[in-house]
């Protein structure tokens, strides 16, 4: 852990947020884009290894087009560098075809996000239906990477940690989340007083037919930015970079950013100082089948199969008793010569193959 978590995200915030973001982020070095760690290996067909998940190399974890709030829209239209002239144009491609385009957020539109949870377990990562737009398929890279949105600054397939790394960046995706909706709305308000967002009553038609909405849903939704949405953009952007810090905190001050916030410190604690539980058990759904070299087993991730070798095994099943991990680890060095350390099961317990009963 060398670098504070607003170092992770775009730069934009990085003056803005609060001290909770000094908290040093865990290196995840399993998590490898240029080379990517969920594509199958060079020359292994993905049918030798039905219970591992691979991801297509042309679209890695792509395969989710992000929500952007208005400020970071703003931030891609501004930054002029060469390296976002791409990403520029993209974005102002959407803004022009109208779908999912609001005051508040350049979202997918509804009929993609109603495909994607319905289809995310089965195709993410393996699906060109899902390829986000801002994807470049031809280099592997993402267009708009330096204004990116929470879930793709803390997504990654695989956490040194295991699941408690997981818990960790979920903890930090809630709280940034829940920032982009914070202050998307509140710039929106401030340009457009009044605002509401649109309330959730299913698909419209001109959305099930892939139409750009009517030009009067449009005006409604815009009032005197309709045509002009670019600039509502820019000018988000520039409301919130004109803030100082305690003005950013202002717009946060809430029970519920409050909530999310010690949520973040909670899982950081377990992650930073992991401790081994008084009593582990196997994990009841633990999904085991035999494999070359003894067990492979998925547990908290459908990503990060686990292979045991068949005696190590024979120790989680030894932990489906009574007792404590202290009489437990007795009985085994009693029983069967095996000194289990506790550093072997505090692994497990973080893989979630053994956990609290």
């Amino acid at each position: 852990m060398t670098d504070p978590l607003r170092s992770l995200l775009p730069e934009l915030y990085q003056p803005l947020l609060p001290e909770v973001f000094d908290t040093l982020a865990p290196t995840e070095s399993k998590a490898t884009c240029a080379s990517c760690a969920m594509c199958a290996p060079t020359g292994a067909p993905a049918a030798a290894a039905p219970d591992v998940t691979y991801f297509r190399p042309d679209t890695k974890c792509c395969t989710f087009e992000p929500r952007l709030p208005n400020y970071l829209v703003g931030a891609i239209l501004a930054d002029e560098r060469p390296d976002m002239a791409e990403g520029r144009r993209r974005v102002r491609a959407k803004i022009a075809a109208r779908a999912g385009v609001t005051p508040q957020w350049l979202a997918p539109p509804a009929k993609r996000e109603v495909l994607f949870g319905a289809a995310w377990r089965n195709a993410f990562g393996r699906s060109l239906v899902l390829l986000c737009p801002y994807y470049e398929r031809d280099g592997g890279l993402c267009t708009v990477w330096r204004h990116r949105e929470a879930v793709c600054s803390t997504f990654f397939c695989k956490y040194d940690a295991a699941a408690d790394g997981e818990q960790f960046w979920k903890s930090v995706r809630g709280l940034v989340g829940y920032v982009e909706r914070l202050v998307s709305l509140h710039v929106t308000r401030a340009i457009l007083p009044g605002h509401q967002p649109r309330m959730d009553q299913g698909l419209t038609l001109e959305e099930l037919e892939d139409r750009p909405p009517s030009d009067a849903d449009h005006q409604a939704l815009w009032g005197a930015y309709a045509g002009r949405e670019e600039e509502l953009y820019l000018q988000s952007y520039e409301r919130v970079r004109g803030l100082d810090r305690a003005g950013f905190q202002a717009i946060l001050a809430d029970e519920e950013y409050a909530r999310r916030e010690a949520q973040l410190r909670d899982t950081h604690a377990i992650l930073t100082s992991p401790r081994l539980p008084p009593r582990l058990v196997p994990r009841p759904d633990l999904a085991a089948r035999p494999a070359d070299g003894g067990v492979l087993v998925t547990t908290y991730s459908r990503y990060e199969p686990l292979l045991l070798t068949e005696a190590l095994y024979d120790v989680v099943q030894a932990f489906g008793g009574e007792g404590a991990v202290a009489e437990v680890r007795e009985r085994l060095l009693r029983d069967q010569g095996l000194d289990v350390p506790e550093e072997l099961l505090l692994g497990l317990h973080q893989y979630r193959v053994l956990v609290e009963p």
